[in-house]
């Protein structure tokens, strides 16, 4: 039996009305090293929000490959339009929305900016890490719109490196399954870069961790 081919390119699209704002959601996949699910909520052509899963834990170019990639794509297309309609997600805001793109010029961050994993104490369930990431202005805590965020991991087999952009609070949320680390465990790095500057946190992940426990950051 012939095999999708491993390049293939499935998406969603909804326009979703709430409260009289009109939201435009958008889900696609991304081919490359680390496939990922990506979902984008637009509004009058901008973009307020992102969401990438990673795919890593498939076996590219199978048949249930593409069958399982389509089943998560319309699961994360669902769950992110819920969150529009149940409030979950809320872009009430005065004036417009910044475009996510157009990079924040340096001058509203004096002293460069600064990333933070908002759910440090509860990022890993269940064998998947999910990171909730905030970049903001170490002088002056402004959210940081359209920064680069890379996610590695060092130490894993095989490597890990994950990358997506703030939306305009300043946050991305990013979500994957957590790779098998060596024997000398690893590092969790969580880098951002853009114009207005370069930060980054790391934690130390012990080897060998009880499956059925939470990973520890020391």
């Amino acid at each position: 039996m012939a095999k999708e081919p491993s390049h293939f390119h499935i998406g969603d699209n909804s326009s979703v009305e709430v409260g009289g704002q009109k939201f435009h959601v958008e889900t696609e996949t991304r081919a490359g090293e680390h496939p990922a699910i990506d979902t984008t909520v637009y509004s009058k052509g901008r973009i307020l929000y992102r969401r990438v899963n990673s795919c890593d834990d498939l076996s590219a170019g199978s048949k249930e490959h593409f069958s399982e990639m389509q089943k998560r794509l319309n699961a994360q297309h669902r769950s992110v339009v819920e969150d529009l309609q149940t409030g979950v997600l809320n872009f009430e805001q005065s004036g417009a929305a910044p475009r996510l793109m157009t990079p924040p010029a340096p001058i509203e961050f004096p002293k460069g900016i600064e990333v933070r994993l908002s759910n440090s104490g509860a990022w890993l369930e269940a064998g998947t890490a999910s990171l909730d990431v905030e970049v903001r202005g170490r002088a002056t805590h402004k959210p940081a719109a359209g920064i680069s965020v890379e996610v590695l991991l060092e130490g894993a087999k095989p490597p890990f490196r994950m990358q997506a952009g703030t939306d305009p609070r300043g946050r991305v949320s990013l979500a994957f399954p957590m790779p098998r680390l060596g024997p000398n465990g690893g590092e969790l790095v969580i880098r951002a870069t853009g114009p207005a500057g370069r930060d980054e946190l790391r934690f130390r992940l012990k080897p060998k961790v009880d499956a059925a426990r939470r990973q520890q950051m020391s």
